[in-house]
Formats: C-alpha cells, structure tokens, sequence
C-alpha cells in the first residue's frame, strides 16, 4: 500500500506530534512494507528554511508552502473569504508534487485546514485515493465549545474551513472519545476508528514507589494550558487528596 501523511509540520522539531508520525510511518514501512511519502506543508514558507529533522531522511519528504509567513496565509485566507472564493490551503504547494503522489492510496491527514485542500486535489486530479484524517488537535483547538469571544472571532474562518474538511474526508482516525465527538457532530454518518496515539517502548529503570505507601502524582508533558490543560490537574490535586488522603 502506498500511504501519502500530509502535514503542515515543517519536520523540524521534535515535538509530541512529529514523534508519534515517526513511531507510525517506522512500523507502517519496517512491519508492513508500506510505501510512505510525507508532504509537508507548513503554513508559514519561513519554516522550510531549516532542515528536516535526521529522524525522517530516509522517507520521501516533499515540502513547500503557498504562504511566506503565517501572515501572509491569513491575508489570503481573510480575502479569499471576502470575494466568495473558495480558499485551499497550499494547495498550488500540493499541485507540484502531482507526480510523486499520483499513486497514492491513502492520503492521511493530520492537520484539519488541509483537509479540504486535499479532498479537492484527488477530485481534481481524478484519484483513486481515499482521503483520510487523523487529527492531532486541530479540530478540537478550532471547533470547541468554551472559546472566548476573541477565540470565536478569530477563529471563526479557520473553523469553517475545518468543517468543510470534516464533510469531505472519507474516514477518520480518531485519537479520542473528544475529538470522535465533534466529528459526528459536524458528519453523524462518519466512519470514525479510535485509534490512541502509540507510546515507544520503555527501556530505562523504572522509579520506585515511596516506601511510606504515599500516592505519587507524576506529570510529564508540556507546561502548556490550551492543548494539555496542565492547571486542570493542579485544580484538581486537592479533590484527588480528600479521595485517597494526604
């Protein structure tokens, strides 16, 4: 099978979603004798001027980008909606690399703005690909309930975008109940898989509890509120104490 992930990643940094795309297209290409491409296409050009991580060089990697900055892509985005225009993200990007994609199987989307960009490139170009999407956030970020109304209104071209996307995909990788939520929100006939992202082996000596029997209360992540919402657990630390004491 050949499996074409698209992404607004550039590759080069080694963040939670970069890692998780390594683990798969590793056990899709050793395991299963995959043929994987990547297309990266940030939405900022800038991005691509450094080199792609060591981690995915010995993959096909293509990357351009339509936009020089991400203010470039969000005048375009803001005009195109002005003048009625239909707004495809990177996609005169995507149209350059017809050649090496054409005999794709399954578009893999990781990044819901392009979504749509790559549902119109296979009708375009009369693929026989199936377009599928495996969000990592995005659709969360831009289609969740509790926003501001700066969030909303900043927000709220992206999210149609987003939701256009989401009535064009084939099917869905989900990566949580949340997420699988929204989509059957938006497509209630969705065909939808729970797929959890996979974790690498752990190989290191494991910490060992306290003697005294005490609970142990352990993140690991990013310090970051918007996608890992870390001050909900130190919010929720006190109820956990009154449940399995101090």
């Amino acid at each position: 099978m050949k499996i074409t992930f698209v992404t607004v990643s550039s590759l080069t940094i080694r963040a939670g979603k970069e890692k998780v795309l390594f683990t798969v297209v590793n056990k899709l290409k050793a395991d299963y004798s995959c043929e994987v491409r990547i297309l990266s296409l940030p939405l900022a050009g800038v991005e691509l001027r450094q080199e792609v991580l060591e981690d995915f060089r010995s993959f096909e990697v293509y990357r351009a980008s339509d936009f020089r900055d991400i203010n470039h892509y969000r005048m375009k985005m803001v005009i195109a909606t002005l003048l009625s225009k239909q707004f495809l993200a990177n996609y005169r990007s995507m149209e350059t690399y017809l050649e090496n994609v054409r005999e794709t199987d399954v578009f893999v989307v990781l990044d819901p703005l392009l979504l749509a960009t790559t549902s119109e490139f296979v009708r375009e170009n009369s693929l026989k690909a199936k377009v599928v999407c495996w969000d990592h956030a995005g659709i969360q970020y831009y289609l969740r309930e509790t926003q501001s109304l700066r969030e909303k209104v900043k927000n709220a071209i992206p999210a149609r975008l987003v939701r256009e996307g989401i009535l064009r995909a084939d099917a869905f990788l989900a990566i949580s109940s949340g997420i699988a939520r929204i989509i059957k929100s938006i497509k209630p006939d969705a065909n939808i898989t729970m797929v959890y992202n996979p974790l690498p082996k752990y190989e290191w000596r494991l910490v060992e509890r306290p003697k005294n029997g005490r609970p142990v209360f352990l993140y690991v992540g990013r310090l970051e509120d918007r996608q890992k919402t870390s001050l909900l657990c130190s919010k929720a630390w006190p109820n956990l104490r009154k449940k399995v004491g101090s």
